[in-house]
C-alpha cells in the first residue's frame, strides 16, 4: 500500500511511524509545508509544497492548473538542505496560500491508496481536502490534541465539520488526554494511536549489567529546544536544590535559532554561571544517530515541559532503558506509568519536581527497575506491531 502523509513538516516523531510502515512493506511519502534542520530524513525525504502569493501573476509559485505547472510549485528537500529546483523563488511579503492544484498534481503523480492529513484546520492541510477526496484515496485526519478533553462547543463543532468535509474520515491522535468520559460522550470516530518506539538492542542487552549512577554520580538528561514552556530552568533549579545531597551531572541538549529561543537559553546559562553549577552542561543539538548513542550514558531522563502535546524524546529515552519524568500537563504523561517506568510531577511546581527527583535519585537500583519497565512498555504498548494493529484498519477501510 502507498501511504502519503500531508503535514506542516516532517517531525522526528513521525520517523518511527514511517519506519514501522516501511518495515511492513508499505510505501510512504511525505508532502510538507516546510522542513527544519533537526529533522531525520534517513527513511523519507519530504517533498516541500511551495505556496503562492495572493495577487501574484498567474503562473507564479504554485501553478493554477494541473500537471507540470502545478508540480512546479513542489520541490524535494534533499538531505543537504538544498533549495534548488523550479519551485525556488524570492520570498514575498504578501499573504501566501497553497493551491489545491499542486496537491492534484502530486496525487496524479504518486497515486496513493491512503492519505493522512495532519493538523487539518491549517490552510496548508485544508488545501489538500478537495483533491484528496476527488482522488478516491482512503483518508485519515491526524492531530496531536488530546483525544479526551473538555472543549468549547464551537471548537468541537469545527472539528466535526472538518471530519464531515472529508466524508466522516477517522481522526487519530497520539495523546489520550484527560480521564475517559462516559461512553455516550466519547468523541465519534476518533482514536488513540500512540507513537512507536523500538528498544535499543545494546541498551536492552546491558540493562542488567550496566551500572546506574557509576561512582555515585546521578546522570540526568533533558533533550528539548529552548522555549519557555519547555521549563529547562525549572529542572536546573530543582537539581540545584539537591546538589548538596547527591553528586549530579545534568546535560541539556537542545538548540534555538529564533530570538525567543536564544533568550530562554541565555536565561538558563546565566543561572548556571551565577551559581557556578559546573555539573550542568549545555550541549547544542546533535545529529539523530549520535543522539541515540549519547542517550545510553544516562540514568534518568526528565521532560519538565508544560502544556505540550507530546515529546518523542521521552519515548526515545524509554527505548534506551531509562526511567522518565514528565509534568502533568504534557501529552507525554500517556507514556509514563507513575511509579512504574517513571514519575509524573505537578506541572510548573518546583517543589513537586524537587521531591520527585529526590525520591528517584536516592535509589540507583530503583532506577534500573524503572528502566526495565520502560523497555517492557516499548516492546509491547509502543511496538511497531501494536501501532500497525491500530493504524492499518483505519486506512484499509
Amino acid at each position: 500500500m502507498h501511504i502519503v502523509f500531508i503535514a506542516p513538516r516532517y517531525h522526528t516523531n513521525q520517523h518511527y511511524w514511517v519506519k514501522a510502515l516501511r518495515d511492513a512493506g508499505h510505501t510512504v511519502s511525505f508532502w510538507v509545508r516546510k522542513r527544519a534542520g533537526a529533522e531525520e530524513h534517513a527513511l523519507c525525504t519530504p517533498r516541500v509544497v511551495e505556496p503562492e502569493d495572493d495577487g501574484a501573476p498567474a503562473g507564479a509559485g504554485v501553478g493554477r492548473t494541473g500537471g507540470s505547472r502545478a508540480l512546479s510549485g513542489v520541490r524535494s528537500a534533499d538531505a543537504r538542505g538544498g533549495q534548488a529546483g523550479p519551485g525556488k523563488r524570492r520570498r514575498s511579503k504578501r499573504r501566501r496560500r497553497w493551491s489545491s492544484d499542486a496537491f492534484r498534481a502530486l496525487l496524479a503523480d504518486e497515486k496513493p491508496n491512503a492519505v493522512v492529513i495532519r493538523n487539518p484546520a491549517e490552510p496548508f492541510s485544508r488545501a489538500a481536502f478537495a483533491p484528496v477526496r476527488e482522488s478516491g484515496a482512503r483518508v485519515v485526519l491526524y492531530s496531536q490534541g488530546p483525544l479526551f478533553r473538555r472543549e468549547p462547543l464551537l471548537r468541537r463543532l469545527a472539528s466535526a465539520r472538518l471530519q464531515r468535509r472529508m466524508g466522516g474520515a477517522p481522526w487519530i491522535t497520539p495523546v489520550r488526554g484527560d480521564r475517559r468520559p462516559p461512553a455516550e460522550h466519547e468523541p465519534a470516530n476518533r482514536y488513540f494511536v500512540p507513537f512507536v518506539m523500538e528498544p535499543d538492542r545494546q541498551a536492552e542487552a546491558a540493562i542488567d549489567e550496566r551500572p546506574f549512577c557509576p561512582g555515585g554520580v546521578r546522570r540526568v538528561l533533558m533533550v528539548a529546544k529552548y522555549m519557555p514552556r519547555k521549563n529547562h530552568l525549572l529542572l536546573v533549579r530543582a537539581l540545584h536544590a539537591l546538589a548538596g545531597r547527591f553528586e549530579i551531572s545534568l546535560e541539556l541538549v537542545g538548540g534555538g535559532g529564533r530570538s525567543e529561543y536564544e533568550r530562554a537559553r541565555e536565561e538558563v546559562a546565566a543561572y548556571v554561571r551565577e551559581h557556578r553549577l559546573d555539573w550542568v552542561t549545555l550541549r547544542p543539538p546533535m545529529p539523530y544517530a549520535r543522539l541515540q548513542e549519547h542517550m545510553r550514558g544516562f540514568d534518568l531522563f526528565v521532560l519538565p515541559s508544560r502544556n505540550e502535546a507530546v515529546g518523542v524524546s521521552l519515548l526515545e529515552a524509554m527505548g534506551k532503558g531509562l526511567p522518565v519524568v514528565c509534568s502533568s500537563t504534557t501529552g507525554a504523561r500517556d507514556y509514563v506509568e507513575d511509579r512504574g517506568n517513571g514519575r509524573i510531577f505537578e506541572s510548573d511546581s518546583l517543589d513537586d519536581l524537587r521531591l520527585t527527583l529526590e525520591e528517584l535519585l536516592a535509589g540507583p537500583e530503583r532506577l534500573r527497575e524503572m528502566g526495565r519497565r520502560s523497555l517492557e512498555l516499548v516492546r509491547t504498548v509502543h511496538s511497531p506491531e501494536a501501532f500497525l494493529r491500530r493504524f492499518l484498519p483505519l486506512i484499509e477501510g
